[in-house]
């Protein structure tokens, strides 16, 4: 075959560079795919072949049309350089991205970016005829950039059934705002290109992206006709062109479509896996346009999504091909011959939150074969390559949300109230929250009262208890008892984590009796007497009547406190002791404070007095 064509495929998008409310410099990013074996598309400054990802090339003018990128400000530059992204040579094919930085005059006009260029490979409905890519630059407060395709280069129908065939061609918002598809505009085709029959083409769904084509004609006759500028005109492998808008700014991808026509061997088809969890995914296996669910990824945590490929003669080994993957995202050993299975594994940083698809085709050859070079001294030639099978394109629809910081499920009070002697026993539970392949362990995030404990629950660092037993010196104790959850450490993970605090209050004058006590064990522990108690719990019968275990006694009665109070006058007024006050009133008294000093900064508040008491007194109690 003789021919100079060398485009197959290409989206522009662009995206704002600093400050979204007031810049006027944006970076467009033009994803592109080159005949791999066209002589004008060598390493930068040699005349070696593209052979590896990370080289450059740069496109030059090809039947006297330079690539031209017009910025619709009157700016415009022929200068091309792609940089490879990955090479696919049973197709012939390398796809690579240009970046182009611009600065506009202002940021109040709608401007059209166009890029042109010569020409489209051979064996499709727009062979050697130019191209034309659009976007438009809506620099208005808070736009961050225009909706951005990702999809395969090159799309496969089965043509082997009179049916419309449809898939999707994904698109994702800058600003995660509602995208709206339409076929592109005839203009968008290019110079001289032929806009696809809607006969075939039938149309985009303007939601969801779904492209349908007709391959009834196909299928009948192996090839279509149509009328096109008063004569008939055959339809093979058509362009098509679509357009999305987030309502402020639109772009167009090209790509052309290839019918697989009834054939000896059967085409491969291609099922997506979803993760193992968590619900509704479940491992979910779907070979339907847009029956997996979204998944929902997080940043910093990786993501598993599987991809198998079947084909029905069952003596055929099955492969894949890709979409551009995102960075960081790794293709991991193929499982399997046929049917067989790949997986790709991305761990997303907080850098590339928002929508993602990640799209595959399954293939009846192995895509790293090449095809057969042309002799020395050809011109104008192209490879033969091997002939394969190809399923249609199925994609993952990913949507990275940043880390969420870990959630407590438990205790739901935020208060809580307790005697002196009264056991507490309160379980503290946390959750990593919507992302369930975080692992949250829990901590003390401050000083507990002595006397508590943290009793773990076996095998679970998201929940422990957390008990404790007042003491006689806690009554009145109010202070924070806090707790920290925090989610799992790793590699370019922000890692999170939530402190939640409980209000403890052990209830002054108040003890809850233990086991086997009575008025006079109680009232020891004091520096008091049984018969002082009794007198304190006027609604008892006798002194000597049992105590039921759980049940409250109080130890003493709450005294409001006035300005002209000191320590001294209380010891005397009430024949106590300051050791004794500073039992029965939790560190209400500053170590600082003088028996002499007055109790202003406590006035008003309520203190427990047991009169004629001395704790350690009685029983050589302390």
């Amino acid at each position: 075959a003789q021919e100079s064509g060398r485009w197959r495929y290409g989206t522009m998008s662009w995206r704002r560079v600093g400050d979204v409310q007031t810049s006027n410099r944006i970076e467009i990013t033009v994803e592109s795919a080159w005949r791999l074996s066209h002589p004008a598309i060598v390493v930068f400054g040699t005349q070696d072949p593209v052979t590896e990802k990370g080289q450059l090339f740069k496109v030059s003018a090809s039947v006297n049309e330079d690539p031209l990128l017009a910025f619709g400000d009157g700016e415009m530059t022929a200068k091309f350089d792609v940089v490879v992204d990955r090479l696919e040579p049973l197709e012939d094919m390398v796809v690579g991205k240009s970046v182009f930085i611009h600065d506009y005059p202002n940021i109040d006009t709608l401007w059209n970016a166009t890029l042109t260029m010569c020409c489209r490979v051979h064996g499709t409905w727009n062979a050697m005829r130019s191209v034309r890519l659009m976007t438009s630059v809506n620099l208005a407060p808070g736009i961050e950039g225009s909706p951005k395709f990702n999809m395969m280069p090159t799309v496969s129908l089965d043509s082997t059934a009179a049916t419309v065939r449809a898939f999707r061609v994904p698109a994702v918002s800058m600003g995660n705002r509602e995208l709206t598809y339409s076929m592109g505009s005839e203009e968008a085709y290019g110079y001289r290109s032929k806009e696809a029959p809607s006969s075939v083409v039938t149309g985009v769904d303007p939601v969801t992206g779904v492209l349908s084509i007709d391959t009834t004609c196909h299928f009948l006759s192996g090839n279509c006709t149509v009328t096109y500028l008063g004569r008939q005109v055959t339809v093979y492998n058509p362009h098509v062109v679509v357009s999305v808008t987030d309502g402020f700014s639109y772009t167009t991808i090209d790509f052309y479509v290839i019918m697989q026509y009834p054939g000896a061997s059967s085409i491969p088809s291609l099922s997506l896996i979803a993760p193992p969890a968590p619900s509704p995914l479940n491992g979910l296996v779907t070979t339907a346009v847009r029956a997996m669910p979204v998944i929902q990824a997080f940043a910093g945590f990786n993501v598993q999504l599987r991809f198998q490929a079947t084909d029905s003669d069952t003596g055929q080994s099955v492969y894949f091909e890709y979409s551009t993957l995102p960075d960081g995202s790794t293709k991991g050993p193929v499982d399997g011959v046929n049917p067989s299975t790949q997986q790709v594994d991305w761990v997303p940083q907080a850098s590339q939150a928002g929508k993602h698809f990640i799209c595959a085709a399954a293939i009846d050859i192995d895509p790293a074969r090449s095809c057969t070079p042309c002799a020395a001294g050809a011109v104008n030639c192209i490879p033969t390559c091997p002939s394969y099978r190809r399923s249609e394109p199925r994609c993952f629809e990913v949507h990275v949300v940043d880390n969420p910081e870990p959630i407590f499920l438990q205790p739901t009070a935020r208060v809580l109230n307790t005697y002196m002697n009264q056991e507490l026993r309160m379980l503290v539970k946390a959750s990593s929250g919507d992302n369930w392949a975080d692992a949250v362990t829990l901590t003390v995030a401050n000083v507990h009262p002595e006397g508590s404990t943290i009793v773990p629950v076996p095998g679970a660092l998201d929940e422990f208890e957390f008990v404790w037993t007042p003491g006689r010196q806690f009554g009145g104790y109010n202070q924070d008892v806090c707790f920290r959850a925090t989610g799992a450490v790793g590699v370019g993970r922000v890692v999170k984590n939530t402190t939640l605090c409980v209000q403890m209050t052990v209830v002054k004058c108040m003890w809850a009796v233990g086991p086997g006590e009575t008025l006079d064990s109680i009232a020891a522990l004091f520096g008091s007497s049984y018969v002082q108690l009794w007198a304190l719990n006027v609604e008892r019968d006798s002194p000597d009547a049992a105590l039921a275990e759980g049940e409250k006694v109080r130890i003493g009665h709450l005294y409001q406190v006035r300005a002209t109070d000191n320590l001294r006058y209380l010891t005397v007024q009430f024949a106590t002791t300051r050791a004794t006050l500073e039992v029965l009133n939790n560190n209400m008294f500053p170590p600082a404070l003088t028996d002499k000093d007055r109790l202003s900064d406590a006035a008003g508040m309520e203190m427990c007095i047991l009169p004629h008491s001395c704790v350690g007194y009685n029983e050589g109690v302390v």
